[in-house]
This record gives C-alpha cells, sequence and structure tokens, in this order.
C-alpha cells in the first residue's frame, strides 16, 4: 500500500494481514528507517499465497516514494516474489503516482464507475506518459448492476 499522504484506516490492507495479534510495521517505516530488515515488513493474508506490505504510519513525506531506499526494496521484493502489485494514490496534481511508477514495470489504471470523468482519466494518461512506463490497462469498478446485464 504506497498511499503514504493517507491517514490508516479501515480502506487500507490491514484487514487483509492473518496475524492481527501482532505488533504491524509497513512501508512508512521501511521508508522512514524505523525498520531495517524488508521481511519484518511483509505480512501472511488472509488469502493463501498472497503477502502484503501494508501503510501503517500516519502519513509519511510522499518524496520517500522516490528514494534509492524504494527502489532498492521493490528490486529485493521482486527477486523474492513472482509479483508484486502496488497499490498507489491517484494520478492527480500531486507527483505521489509518477514517483511510484518510475520503480514499475507498468501500470493498470483502476477507475471508478460514473465518479471519474473521462477527461481527468485522460489527464492521467497523459501525465503517466511522461514516465515512460507502459500502461497494461484499466480497471472499471463500481460498474451499476443494469449494466452488467448488457455484458
Amino acid at each position: 500500500d504506497a498511499q503514504v499522504r493517507s491517514m490508516p484506516s479501515e480502506s487500507d490492507l490491514r484487514y487483509m494481514i492473518a496475524e492481527k495479534d501482532k505488533p504491524i510495521k509497513g512501508l512508512g517505516e521501511w521508508l522512514s528507517f524505523e525498520v531495517h530488515e524488508w521481511s519484518t515488513i511483509v505480512w501472511p493474508t488472509v488469502l493463501a499465497g498472497v503477502e502484503c506490505l501494508p501503510r501503517v504510519q500516519a502519513a509519511v513525506t510522499p518524496d520517500l516514494l522516490g528514494t534509492e531506499r524504494m527502489r532498492e526494496l521493490l528490486e529485493d521484493l521482486s527477486r523474492q516474489f513472482s509479483l508484486v502489485l502496488i497499490d498507489g494514490p491517484a494520478v492527480s496534481d500531486l507527483v505521489d503516482a509518477e514517483l511510484i511508477a518510475q520503480w514499475c514495470d507498468a501500470v493498470i489504471f483502476v477507475v471508478r464507475s460514473r465518479t471519474c470523468s473521462s477527461s481527468a482519466v485522460k489527464a492521467a494518461v497523459e501525465r503517466l506518459e511522461t514516465s515512460e512506463v507502459p500502461i497494461a490497462g484499466f480497471v472499471l469498478n463500481a460498474v451499476d448492476q443494469l449494466y452488467l446485464k448488457w455484458a
């Protein structure tokens, strides 16, 4: 969970962690050098074969997403896991998504149906195109059930 500007809440990934009785450290603690071994911030989830690295600490300086420490973390995770997905922040007027994109092999946009305008999606795509990271596709979520009947 790389949405470092957000405050921890029910919408973060901690609800998926299987070991709820242990003190949880995550990306914020890694980026601020509170932990030194990445293996101490990767947690098994309730999903078989899936582990996560949550955002636990209150908001972290987003500039830390563009640091060498973040790059090294993602390289280490890529060597350990067959697939690394990053739940990044929305592409907006802030630079957070671009900082994360530079370390990624591809980007997948998640667009909320009837909430995000086509002009906002176009602007987000244009903004990330400057990072030269391939856009692998789009996921349209929260689609009204009425439209699903026609599919």
